[in-house]
């Protein structure tokens, strides 16, 4: 679900935390804790996207120790849950093998395409610097 976004890293989404959506004004945003930038960043947050993790959080069991958003039975999930649920998706879809990082790119190489400056999609993916970007220019 986060992944659908394609913004965060496989790390990011594990690390984030019951109160990582905040609300600004009359729009939801996704707060990703520190990442490679060193500094929290902020995400858009869809309005239905809000609605599955508000739902998510409704059904959290009570009294876990774990401030963790993604949890199952009270233990952190395991990062290769993600990589199998991206996959399963992506073979649902017709799409064959995919990983976290193709979506990333593919959502990198999409905003190249239409005209999008690399700073901002080096802010929009988190990155700190342009040097990580270079390599997206390779996909045009």
């Amino acid at each position: 679900m986060t992944f659908a976004v394609c913004r965060l890293r496989r790390g990011e989404m594990l690390g984030l935390t019951i109160d990582a959506v905040v609300q600004t004004g009359s729009a939801y945003w996704l707060r990703v804790p520190v990442g490679e930038m060193h500094t929290d960043r902020y995400v858009p947050l869809h309005p239905q996207r809000k609605t599955l993790l508000d739902d998510w959080l409704l059904h959290r069991p009570e009294g876990l120790r774990s401030n963790l958003l993604f949890t199952d039975h009270g233990r952190p999930v395991n990062a290769s849950r993600i990589e199998a649920a991206v996959r399963n998706a992506a073979e649902q879809a017709g799409l064959g093998r995919v990983t976290p990082r193709q979506l990333r790119r593919t959502l990198a190489t999409q905003a190249i395409n239409r005209g999008m400056s690399l700073e901002a999609i080096a802010a929009l993916l988190g990155h700190r610097s342009l040097v990580h970007d270079t390599c997206l220019l390779a996909d045009r």
